[in-house]
């Protein structure tokens, strides 16, 4: 009898321990997935800019932010962010017929946030005075650059196809002065100080895609954007 009774009470300490055992562990985990949440915001912030906008807007390359290999070292205001996208994609549905799918997108390098602009929806071919439909978008974009302190980079892009005239003998001045319009802009219409730019031209040397064929070509050429980090 004395032997039966010792082994109820042995199973019974041994269900105390389990229970207090379990409690531990749902403590632990709570703990853990509460610091999984606090490390994780900033991407949280992210997707749910990316849930905002049209699935098949062509504003925002999801997979280029992502498979960049870090993001701006610093807390961007996704709030701004995710509205400046909004507006343009609302632009873009105002004028489908200025702005296609993809002429305007936004990705992360590690040098910081890039803003990437076709070319015709900016300029006429050859040219490098901004045209009249680019003066909108070229506000919204600046309506969010006034919001943030970051010195800004613009860089001129083109083609591999060669252009030799009296105004510009090769690519690269005339990828330089088209960013140098967007500068003006910036700077001469909206008032924007001068001391946060910089301008570069690349020319045909840093081609997003093989200048293989027309639609390739044209994806190169382009404007760009940077805002930098605040390590730049």
């Amino acid at each position: 009898m004395a032997e039966n009774g010792q082994e109820e009470g042995g199973s019974g300490e041994i269900a105390g321990w389990v229970v207090t055992f379990s409690d531990l562990m749902t403590l632990l985990l709570t703990f853990f997935v509460l610091l999984l949440s606090m490390s994780s915001l900033d991407r949280q912030n992210v997707s749910r800019i990316f849930s905002m906008l049209p699935g098949k807007s062509g504003i925002l390359n999801r997979q280029a932010w992502y498979g960049s290999k870090e993001l701006p070292d610093q807390e961007w205001n996704y709030d701004r962010l995710s509205e400046l996208m909004t507006q343009i994609s609302e632009l873009q549905r105002r004028k489908e017929s200025e702005i296609r799918p993809g002429d305007v997108k936004i990705i992360s390098r590690s040098k910081g946030m890039v803003l990437i602009i076709a070319n015709r929806i900016l300029f006429e071919k050859g040219k490098a005075a901004l045209s009249p439909k680019a003066k909108e978008l070229l506000d919204t974009i600046g309506d969010f650059l006034d919001q943030c302190e970051n010195k800004i980079s613009i860089e001129g892009h083109s083609d591999n196809t060669p252009i030799k005239t009296a105004q510009f003998p090769s690519n690269w001045e005339l990828a330089g002065a088209r960013a140098l319009s967007v500068f003006q802009y910036f700077t001469q219409v909206r008032g924007m100080p001068a001391s946060r730019f910089r301008v570069a031209s690349f020319g045909d040397t840093r081609p997003l895609v093989p200048n293989t064929t027309e639609r390739n070509k044209a994806s190169n050429r382009r404007i760009e954007i940077v805002i930098l980090n605040n390590k730049q």
